[in-house]
């Protein structure tokens, strides 16, 4: 039961720091890889490496313009 403690631990923080950080030209999102092929899960994961850190890459170089405070994937926003 570590996971959804962890995953609403992190959603917490990041509307925190969200928050707080806004107007400072930082956002502040939780980018979610998929089901990424790693160690983690033996590697049998549907994504490679590569395919799981694009949209993770994406949102690290969001704009100015760009949203804070959210949890999106490969298909956009995901309900928190």
């Amino acid at each position: 039961m570590c996971y959804p403690t962890a995953k609403s631990a992190l959603h917490a923080a990041t509307l925190g720091f969200a928050t707080a950080l806004e107007g400072t030209g930082i956002k502040v999102n939780v980018a979610d890889p998929g089901f990424t092929a790693t160690a983690l899960n033996n590697f049998q994961g549907t994504k490679t490496v590569e395919e799981g850190a694009r949209h993770i890459v994406a949102m690290a170089l969001i704009g100015p313009d760009g949203p804070t405070g959210t949890f999106s994937g490969d298909e956009g926003p995901l309900p928190w």
